[in-house]
């Protein structure tokens, strides 16, 4: 008995070490098309830092723009972050891609310069494309050369004085019409009017970019004006600027809201989506440096088909709100004139980092 005891727990033993480190296969999430995984040594994280303090969009991605490389023999590339949407194409390995965005579990990336989705576990960040050296990365990612690069800015004080009634069409060949443009919001503590708000933020943007050598237009240096937001970016695709900012405020009936938000067109506007890219990454540019100079929450990027002077841009456009009128403490810093500096230097800080300087 002794010794059939003795087998008996040399088969257990046995029997135990079979089953450890056994792990199910999940065949809903996997993105490589073959059999065939990437190696161990592979499946490594692509976040190279801590991720607390990195801001995120909207949809709850780390705001990225470098660079990752496939991983795997045949990859997914999907046009929304499930597995069960639509496959735009297929990448072998080794492909290396500009990457915006990403999660633990989906990373947003620019394939023919849309946005498209690959299962994080299949792609690992790498140096940028033979050729494209670092200082160089930026101008590749424009897809603009060093003369449509001139840093000229059109810089847009959302709102006036007075209400522009007049119905016009949202969007190039739209059916859809909006009032020409808003008197904007009151604010809820101190009564600040975002109409003289956005202004003074843009002449001191303006001021701060003319130092740092950059040609800058308004679409207004008054409130008593009556501009529609496509007359506003109607200058803009007049002007041969490079990029369209436009500034505003941000409202909530819930008065606890807080923070920076930057909006752009989306993937598929039917009225600019060839300027979606370039215009998500201003975008990313002026959130990223105003969260740098403040301890704002960061609301992310929100991207729309439904703003006037954005659809009728015909140049890179980003509108970023730079605080809430419904949100005590937001007022109260966004008519500090020292909270004023730092955010003009940070967005000025945006501008700089999407231009390449």
């Amino acid at each position: 008995m002794k010794h059939l005891s003795k087998y008996m727990l040399v088969a257990c033993c046995l029997l135990c070490l079979a089953g450890c480190g056994k792990k199910e296969k999940d065949t809903t999430t996997t993105e490589v098309t073959t059999q065939e995984h990437a190696s161990q040594g592979d499946m490594v994280t692509t976040q190279a830092v801590t991720t607390e303090s990195l801001p995120m969009d909207a949809d709850g991605y780390y705001i990225a723009n470098d660079y990752v490389k496939t991983i795997g023999e045949t990859i997914n590339v999907r046009v929304s972050p499930s597995t069960d949407a639509a496959i735009y194409k297929l990448l072998a390995g080794g492909e290396v891609l500009n990457r915006t965005g990403y999660n633990d579990e989906w990373t947003k990336v620019l394939v023919d310069d849309n946005t498209f989705y690959i299962y994080s576990e299949y792609v690992i960040q790498t140096e940028p494309p033979e050729g494209v050296l670092p200082d160089e990365k930026e101008q590749q990612a424009t897809g603009l050369d060093a003369v449509q690069k001139e840093k000229k800015v059109v810089i847009d004080p959302a709102n006036q004085a007075v209400v522009n009634a007049e119905q016009i069409e949202i969007g190039p060949n739209s059916d859809v019409t909006k009032s020409g443009v808003s008197t904007g919001n009151v604010g809820t503590t101190l009564g600040t009017k975002e109409s003289e708000l956005n202004l003074t933020y843009a002449k001191l943007l303006k001021a701060e970019l003319e130092t740092r050598g950059y040609e800058v237009i308004l679409t207004r240096e008054t409130d008593e004006i009556n501009l529609s937001n496509k007359e506003r970016a109607q200058m803009a695709n007049e002007s041969s600027a490079t990029a369209f900012v436009r500034i505003q405020m941000n409202y909530s009936e819930n008065s606890s809201l807080s923070g920076v938000m930057a909006v752009c067109m989306n993937v598929d506007s039917p009225y600019n989506a060839n300027l979606y890219s370039e215009s998500y990454r201003l975008a990313t540019r002026l959130l990223e440096g105003a969260l740098d100079k403040t301890a704002c929450v960061n609301q992310g990027i929100y991207t729309t088909d439904q703003m006037m002077a954005i659809n009728w841009s015909q140049i890179p456009v980003a509108l970023i709100k730079l605080g809430y009128l419904s949100n005590s403490e937001d007022e109260t810093k966004l008519v500090d004139a020292s909270y004023q500096q730092q955010v003009v230097k940070g967005l000025a800080d945006g501008l700089d980092a999407y231009y390449g300087y």
